[in-house]
């Protein structure tokens, strides 16, 4: 999935502390990455749900759309599950980050394992296009 390692680089472009850890070449390594990866169809198709809701929530969500800019309840259902996911998959890539913290001494990357990320995601996004 091309999801987690775009959701890593940037995390890594935006956050100074990440970037401190991992060093500004590897940042820009992971912008190239991440401007490489393309959405597809199956990520944008739109389908309906039917939420039931509590007068007072029902309220709430009309008042977060009159009130915050957006244009129907769905933008901001669709907004706070994306902040949801979002949210998520930052704390899991922090978990991941700690655990490779602690997993012991490091070593320094190699253009070869830079060429082994980039061929991996290209590898898996073509799957995606293309599956068998």
């Amino acid at each position: 999935m091309v999801a987690f390692p775009v959701l890593f680089c940037l995390t890594a472009i935006e956050n100074p502390l990440l970037r401190g850890v991992i060093g500004e070449g590897i940042v820009n390594e992971l912008t190239i990455i991440a401007k490489s990866a393309r959405i597809s169809p199956e990520d944008i198709t739109v389908n309906t749900m039917n939420i039931a809701l509590p007068e007072n929530m029902k309220r709430f969500v009309h008042e977060q759309v009159a009130d915050g800019g957006y244009s129907s309840a769905s933008e901001y259902i669709r907004g706070l599950i994306r902040n949801d996911q979002k949210e998520k998959a930052r704390a899991a890539l922090e978990a991941e980050i700690v655990k490779g913290l602690g997993s012991g001494e490091s070593t320094p990357m190699t253009d070869q394992d830079w060429r082994d990320i980039r061929d991996e995601i290209h590898n898996r996004h073509s799957k995606r296009k293309h599956p068998n």
